[in-house]
């Protein structure tokens, strides 16, 4: 040790006749604590600026969410609401429009039963269109031989009308109201046939010919 601390003495630029008296030799206890660690003070501990918003960051967030969400509720629910609005809207809208439809129903079928019921009929009863045949014949010295009405608006007559014209039988018949389409042939015994349409009478639908 000396020899060490002269040496340390001669390397300090300290003369070797300086009397420098050699330290005394102490024991040391080495820390148990790892060289690398440093001390860290209380104030390290505590957080950053930024950290110590977060709690407050994460609770603003989450009413952010809250509110968001309960806006989209308001909007679904309003929007459910005026759904439900239109749709009683619409059904106190139908139910009129339900009691017309079935009233035009009604009519129409009133109005096909009236026409079938009328088609029963004829288009004129028969003592009319007897009546017409008289007074269209030019004198009084004629007979009905035979009546047939193939169809409820086609008439076949058979006349015994001795000296009558048959040109002007069919010129008086087709200005009658109640025939059309008047034509004449002869049958047996002197008999003129005495063939027409029967023309509806008014309020009597006209049927289509087959």
């Amino acid at each position: 040790m000396p020899a060490q601390w002269r040496e340390f003495l001669r390397g300090s630029s300290l003369a070797v006749g300086d009397v420098v008296p050699l330290p005394e030799a102490r024991d040391v206890t080495l820390a148990n604590s790892p060289w690398s660690r440093q001390a860290t003070s209380s104030g390290t501990l505590q957080l950053s600026g930024l950290d110590q918003y977060l709690p407050k960051a994460a609770l603003g967030l989450g009413g952010l969410v809250l509110l968001i969400a309960g806006i989209e509720l308001g909007c679904i629910a309003r929007a459910q609401a005026d759904i439900w609005r239109a749709q009683s809207a619409a059904t106190r809208l139908d139910a009129p429009l339900q009691r017309i439809l079935d009233a035009r129903d009604a009519t129409d079928r009133a109005s096909e039963e009236i026409a079938s019921l009328l088609s029963l009929h004829g288009r004129r009863p028969t003592t009319s269109l007897m009546a017409e045949v008289a007074r269209l014949m030019p004198s009084a010295d004629w007979q009905v031989q035979r009546w047939n009405q193939p169809t409820p608006d086609t008439v076949e007559i058979g006349l015994v009308a001795p000296g009558s014209n048959p040109e002007q039988l069919v010129s008086a018949w087709e200005e009658s109201p109640m025939f059309k389409n008047v034509t004449t042939e002869l049958g047996d015994e002197n008999e003129l046939i005495v063939k027409a349409s029967i023309v509806a009478a008014p309020g009597v639908p006209e049927q289509a010919t087959p």
